[in-house]
């Protein structure tokens, strides 16, 4: 019901490309999240922040069902496509494209899902996807949001907690 994509994804360094443009493209590298701290492909020379192309495809049973996807904060741009439709576009100038109410988006699908992130990082504070985003129900990808802020209040809890102790 509830799976981390860490691993199977293939980058596209310094392109932004939409799903249609990916047939006939070479992916720069094939990793797992967290592998690399940016677009720098691990060149200690290069920059980690910059732009790129993140695809991930998951084979499904055949079952129909409902899916929810948690998009990690990506990047200070992005564009979304989950199955070829674009369900996400923050600040790359689609003015008729969705924006993101919330970090997770829902879908059905049912023998595969194929995610398609293009991110920019203009401002230089992310530098690529870091952690994975939660794929499941919209159930369970819903808890994994709430309990994911109510351990990060009571970590902010405990902290103010403690400077006021220790005042």
């Amino acid at each position: 019901p509830l799976f981390y994509l860490a691993d199977g994804w293939s980058f596209y360094q310094d392109k932004l490309l939409t799903p249609e443009e990916l047939p006939g493209q070479t992916p720069d590298a094939y990793f797992d999240l967290g592998r690399y701290g940016g677009c720098d492909l691990g060149d200690p020379n290069a920059d980690p922040h910059g732009r790129g192309t993140y695809r991930a495809v998951v084979l499904l049973d055949g079952v129909p069902r409902q899916y929810a996807l948690e998009l990690t904060p990506v990047s200070s741009r992005w564009r979304l496509w989950i199955n070829g439709e674009l369900v996400q576009s923050v600040g790359m100038g689609d003015e008729a494209a969705p924006a993101p109410s919330r970090s997770m988006v829902t879908f059905a699908a049912s023998d595969r899902i194929e995610i398609v992130a293009a991110v920019a990082d203009d401002d230089g504070y992310y530098s690529g996807m870091l952690y994975p985003p939660a794929l499941g129900s919209p159930q369970a990808v819903g808890q994994v949001l709430s309990t994911r802020l109510l351990l990060h209040g009571a970590a902010v809890t405990l902290a103010l907690a403690l400077a006021l102790v220790c005042r």
